[in-house]
């Protein structure tokens, strides 16, 4: 196609009409993979069972917006408060040195592979995971109001709605 004299832009615009053509194609296979990759991945270690044993009755993965809008989409998906504690939450010594450097919050930044999971016993949970050698941690429980509350030592305040990606604004 070169050869006979289309342009760049011309080039650029096929290319973008094919993608968009493939894309309704291409999109429920790749949904489709990624869920058997990840509950294979889950079954390998056997944290699947662990889980399951553990009485979990939710897992929400914590993606953009960080663990603040998965607390928030959490006690919406239940229709119940929850109370966290975020001292309880691991979060490496390097994410806070770079959250420091770019002036953000690391409660808010994109957790790829994490998640939370509702389990009626906690610790038990934990127990299951760690024996499989999965880290983990109670950050918190459910209530049945329905305040979002979020504990950061002796400070308590309520989870706002609208909780933005922490990098959005950098890059």
């Amino acid at each position: 196609m070169v050869g006979k004299g289309l342009g760049i832009p011309v080039l650029g615009e096929m290319f973008f009409y094919a993608a968009l053509f493939l894309l309704p194609m291409a999109l429920p296979l790749a949904i489709l993979l990624a869920s058997l990759m990840t509950f294979g991945n889950l079954g390998e270690r056997l944290e699947l069972l662990a889980m399951k044993s553990a009485g979990v009755s939710l897992i929400h993965q914590i993606t953009e917006g960080g663990i603040l809008v998965a607390l928030w989409e959490l006690s919406q998906k239940t229709g119940m408060g929850i109370e966290a504690d975020m001292k309880r939450i691991s979060v490496l010594q390097e994410t806070i040195e770079i959250c420091n450097f770019f002036d953000v919050n690391p409660y808010q930044m994109h957790s790829k592979g994490c998640a939370l999971l509702l389990s009626e016993n906690g610790c038990r949970l934990k127990e299951r995971l760690f024996e499989r050698g999965i880290c983990s941690e109670v950050i918190g429980f459910t209530t049945e109001d329905n305040d979002r509350v979020v504990i950061n030592g002796a400070e308590q305040r309520y989870l706002q709605k609208c909780y933005t990606e922490a990098l959005e604004g950098i890059f």
